[in-house]
């Protein structure tokens, strides 16, 4: 919900945030690739209250082509009532500086240029040099920041190929990555665990995770068999026949089932059923000198019924 508004003379510029903005450079850069990118987010997030056609959807939110900008219309003050929040809206730092500037950029030149001209503000040297100064864009180096900490575990999908995993931090930068429909790893690599461009970092997050480093070697091929072979598990009789479905959906629970997992400090136990069987398991890594040891701690509940688990293929 945006609601452009800021109490305040139009051009005050004595006001500041803590990120360090090259306003200007961002404002001189401005082309119809940023216009665009301010377009997407307009319609994801800001049409619902300010609308189209002059049509705002909620009384104290802005028809830009229409209404007059309680702020004025440069384009410095509009990012700020976006960094800080105005009323009804909280402030916008989901997006970064640059995308703010994108979503400003929009406003200005769709519906305030031509419809609503009287509010339309020149942009020129002047006001350029009076913003406030920030580092220039290309000067800026990446800080080295902090990881955020989701634990031992994060639930998601993996890449397009795993619609609900579970990936273990295993430390020692090595992961492990289990499709819980099939209670196998999946994908186990030495690296991280790239969330970039997914909802755990962006606001609206448009990838899925995906491993950012080497598969280890012969440690890619680690499942249970379903029976008396280790031939993929049938979908579940809910699944069969859909268009898509790539074997992504649930097995049958006769043959598999995830109960859930535990937590124990920085580590992690899954709990699951094979062919009626309780299994308890907890992957554990062990990095020597010359090659990494991968150790699943595994407890079976007594039955009667024979499992089999493969942990590993090598070539040759």
């Amino acid at each position: 919900m945006l609601c452009l508004a800021h109490q305040g003379v139009a051009q005050e510029q004595d006001r500041t945030t803590e990120e360090d903005v090259d306003h200007a450079g961002i404002i001189r850069s401005w082309t119809d690739v940023n216009r665009e990118r301010g377009r997407r987010i307009y319609d994801a997030h800001c049409v619902s209250c300010h609308g189209y056609e002059g049509a705002a959807r909620l009384p104290d939110a802005r028809a830009f082509n229409r209404d007059e900008l309680r702020a004025g219309g440069d384009p410095y003050t509009m990012w700020l009532t976006l960094t800080e929040g105005f009323g009804q809206m909280v402030p916008q730092v989901q997006y970064t500086p640059e995308e703010r500037y994108d979503v400003v950029h929009f406003i200005r030149e769709v519906f305030i240029r031509g419809p609503n001209r009287d509010q339309y503000f020149e942009i020129g040297d002047e006001y350029l040099e009076a913003l406030p100064e920030g580092t220039p864009r290309e000067d800026l180096v990446p800080p080295d920041g902090h990881p955020r900490d989701y634990g031992p575990v994060l639930t998601s999908q993996f890449r397009r190929e795993v619609n609900r995993a579970m990936t273990f931090d295993l430390g020692e930068d090595v992961f492990a990555s289990y499709d819980l429909h099939r209670m196998r790893q999946h994908h186990v690599w030495d690296g991280f665990l790239t969330l970039s461009q997914t909802q755990h970092m962006r606001y609206r997050g448009e990838r899925q995770p995906f491993p950012d480093g080497e598969p280890l070697a012969g440690l890619q091929t680690y499942h249970w068999a379903y029976g008396a072979d280790f031939d993929a598990a049938p979908e579940n009789s809910l699944m069969q026949g859909l268009e898509n479905s790539k074997s992504m959906g649930p097995t049958d629970s006769e043959l598999m089932l995830y109960n859930g997992h535990y937590l124990d400090g920085r580590t992690a136990t899954l709990s699951f059923s094979v062919l009626g069987r309780e299994v308890l398991e907890r992957p554990r890594v062990h990095r020597l000198d010359d090659f990494v040891v991968l150790e699943n701690v595994i407890r079976v509940a007594p039955g009667e019924t024979a499992l089999q688990l493969t942990a590993g293929a090598f070539a040759g």
